[in-house]
């Protein structure tokens, strides 16, 4: 069954591959809004085909916050570099792959959510994607203001920024509610003075 799905991915996407190789070849030229779709799209694959393998080292709610902090951390690198085309070009990709590494990670933690044999896995489905969706739009918004306040660069500040202020701060949340309140608890329950007969 694997096998398969690798030869259909394979299949599917080693035209672009020959499209790449062949075209100085045969003095094919396209356009740079082309080369950056089909960039993009191979970034998008590459986050896809990483992300299993990340979870299964990190629990799926941890490893979401931990893109985003680390996708924001690559934003602020980028704005260091010289607006050039290779720099624009690994911008590209690298933003690409941290955005299909959430995607991926917010459809995991849906469909974990939902579990087996969920009789409402489809209403589900649908309320929690649509909780996804409400993020994207007014982020859209933000950094277009931001892009007006201070052209490219106040918009990677207030992507970057914004990003790993949602991600920190739920991430401090779920760390105390999975680690330090159990402890407390924990140690609540062992000073309590047994009752002898109980």
């Amino acid at each position: 069954m694997n096998r398969g799905r690798h030869q259909i991915t394979a299949w599917v996407f080693s035209p672009w591959c020959w499209i790449f190789l062949v075209s100085p070849v045969l003095d094919v030229r396209f356009s740079r809004r082309f080369y950056a779709t089909v960039l993009a799209m191979i970034a998008g694959v590459i986050g896809s085909l990483v992300y299993p393998k990340l979870a299964r080292r990190l629990p799926l709610r941890p490893l979401y916050l931990l893109i985003g902090i680390t996708g924001g951390v690559f934003t602020l690198i980028v704005l260091t570099l010289p607006h050039t085309a290779p720099v624009f070009a690994v911008a590209l990709i690298g933003e690409t792959t941290f955005q299909s590494l959430a995607v991926t990670g917010a459809f995991a933690i849906v469909f974990e959510t939902i579990g087996q044999n969920n009789p409402f896995s489809a209403t589900t489905f649908c309320v929690l994607l649509s909780a996804l969706n409400i993020s994207i739009t007014y982020m859209v918004g933000v950094d277009g203001q931001a892009y007006g306040w201070h052209g490219l660069t106040g918009m990677y500040l207030a992507d970057a920024g914004i990003g790993i202020t949602a991600c920190a701060l739920p991430g401090l949340v779920l760390f105390a509610a999975t680690r330090v309140r159990p402890r407390l608890r924990s140690k609540m329950t062992a000073s309590l003075p047994t009752q002898p007969g109980i």
